[in-house]
């Protein structure tokens, strides 16, 4: 975040990261993600099913699995 992130500016400055941003979320990179996204659900899933009467907390749980989905995108 910051002062120059893209949800805080305005104008060109935010055309201009906004541009930058973009091929990221094109219909064919989201496409190219899914395989990705589709076995680290599958992974969590599992995790919390083996979890068993010990449960899972889901804030935290989605929170780990929503920062490596950011991390395997991204990165």
């Amino acid at each position: 975040m910051g002062e120059d992130s893209l949800l805080v500016v305005s104008g060109p400055k935010h055309k201009y990261l906004r541009g930058l941003l973009a091929p990221a979320f094109s219909p064919e990179s989201v496409a190219s993600y899914t395989p990705q996204i589709v076995q680290l659900v599958e992974r969590h899933l599992a995790d919390w099913a083996a979890a068993g009467d010990e449960g899972v907390k889901a804030l935290d749980a989605l929170k780990l699995l929503t920062f490596e989905f950011i991390v395997q995108v991204s990165v």
